[in-house]
């Protein structure tokens, strides 16, 4: 379960645009590459919808991320 949660909050990062190394270094990935090769496909041109759709939870993805929870990442 915590693996899936930990999957979902790294590919909502991608998604939403955040720094591909600030999101690999958070998850504890050995490189940037097996971050973009795992979620390189969430990169795309034009995705301001998705990132528009997303503003509302960046506050409490924010805490969530800098939370207790975070230190078990």
């Amino acid at each position: 379960m915590f693996h899936g949660l930990r999957h979902s909050i790294v590919a909502l990062l991608v998604a939403a645009g955040c720094n591909v190394r600030e999101v690999s270094e958070w998850a504890g990935h050995n490189s940037v590459a097996f971050t973009l090769t795992r979620y390189g496909s969430l990169f795309e041109a034009g995705s301001d919808a998705a990132i528009d759709r997303l503003e509302p939870c960046s506050e409490p993805l924010y805490r969530l991320l800098k939370g207790p929870l975070s230190q078990e990442l």
